[in-house]
């Protein structure tokens, strides 16, 4: 089990609650799953392999948590890049 799959397993006790919220939307648990796995069988459709390094590069929001959970469930690597953080 990895740890998109723990993530997304709060699905089944709490479906209703919310998973993720910022400044724009609010997301559900099991809105969050159908999501993230929607996006990983797109991913690995597209050619994604195991342990692929996958960067993604995305200001902090609700599609980035998706697509780097979505990159590890399909069974690929993630490495997030934010591209407006500032620098210190």
């Amino acid at each position: 089990m990895n740890l998109a799959q723990v993530l997304l397993d709060q699905n089944r006790s709490r479906p209703d609650s919310p998973a993720y919220q910022d400044d724009q939307r609010e997301i559900s648990f099991g809105q969050l799953e159908r999501e993230t796995r929607q996006l990983a069988t797109w991913l690995t459709k597209q050619g994604l392999e195991p342990n692929e390094i996958v960067t993604i590069a995305m200001p902090n929001s609700i599609d980035a948590v998706k697509s780097f959970l979505a990159v590890i469930l399909a069974g690929g690597i993630s490495a997030m890049v934010n591209p407006v953080a500032k620098k210190r």
